[in-house]
């Protein structure tokens, strides 16, 4: 009987993971919802391999190297040799930088993704610097903020916004989850990150130019992925409709209204008279 347990858990794991389509270059996100916490973990010079009842996965810097199945063994342990997981990449540094929380990668590949979201802030720097495109800033909760879901459904995720970004920007997503752990060097840079850019609320977009200088910052605005592109636009050097840079405070908005401009304190001022008067009418009652 034990001996057709081995294969038949083999077989489920392929079938399993080609359901949920985990597959190289997937963030750990995709993974844990997928499959859940792991068993165990075992990291070797900066790569973690997940441990699952049907076979392994290795992670590199939050990214999802390989999936395989030769590390089972009969007795249900998975046997993860060092040499197995022997890497080129720098070991996770003692200490972050001011604004490079994970391994900064030795190099790049020269060809750009269309269409990605990097958890690697290293990463994605150089990748920056390479193709000389601004940094886009996701600041989300990616399992319990409502408004962070309704930004991605409205517009990260539309094709529209796909179509401007994967030649414009280099995204980077910078997730502070309840439910699951991230790896520790992303968490740790994550939060470099938010304490950087002074981030107090979710979603929370920045904008930064290929050598990380500051141009603008957002949230979640009504109107879809049409007047949120032309935001970006507006603020990307070299597009036809650039305003030219902004002051951190320049870019504060609540609800896509601006806090510093007088159009944007007038409908702020506006929609507080309202709520008082509502209030008013409700307490008189």
């Amino acid at each position: 009987m034990k001996c057709f347990i081995a294969p038949i858990l083999i077989c489920s794991l392929c079938a399993f993971l080609q359901a949920h389509q985990i597959q190289k270059g997937d963030p750990v996100t995709a993974v844990l919802d997928a499959l859940g916490q792991p068993e165990g973990i075992i990291e070797v010079n900066g790569v973690e391999a997940y441990s699952y009842p049907q076979g392994v996965i290795r992670i590199q810097n939050g990214i999802v190297m390989s999936v395989s199945d030769d590390f089972y063994s009969e007795s249900g342990i998975y046997e993860v040799e060092a040499d197995s997981l022997e890497t080129n990449s720098k070991p996770p540094p003692n200490s972050l930088q001011l604004t490079l929380g994970a391994n900064e990668p030795e190099e790049v590949v020269a060809a750009v993704p269309e269409f990605r979201w990097f958890q690697n802030y290293g990463e994605a720097r150089v990748l920056a610097q390479q193709t000389q495109r601004p940094l886009l800033l996701f600041f989300t909760g990616s399992d319990w903020c409502g408004w962070c879901h309704r930004l991605q459904d409205e517009v990260l995720k539309t094709s529209q916004f796909k179509d401007f970004a994967k030649d414009k920007l280099i995204l980077v997503e910078v997730d502070f989850p309840n439910g699951f752990r991230l790896p520790r060097n992303i968490s740790e840079q994550n939060e470099k990150l938010k304490n950087t850019w002074s981030v107090r609320g979710f979603p929370t977009i920045v904008l930064l130019d290929a050598q990380e200088n500051y141009l603008t910052r957002g949230g979640y605005a009504r109107g879809g992925a049409q007047p949120f592109i032309e935001w970006l636009a507006s603020n990307i050097p070299g597009s036809p409709n650039y305003q030219g840079p902004q002051s951190q405070s320049q870019g504060l908005a609540l609800f896509g209204i601006s806090l510093t401009s007088p159009a944007g304190l007038l409908k702020i001022a506006l929609i507080g008279i309202g709520i008082l008067i509502l209030l008013n009418k409700v307490f008189r009652r």
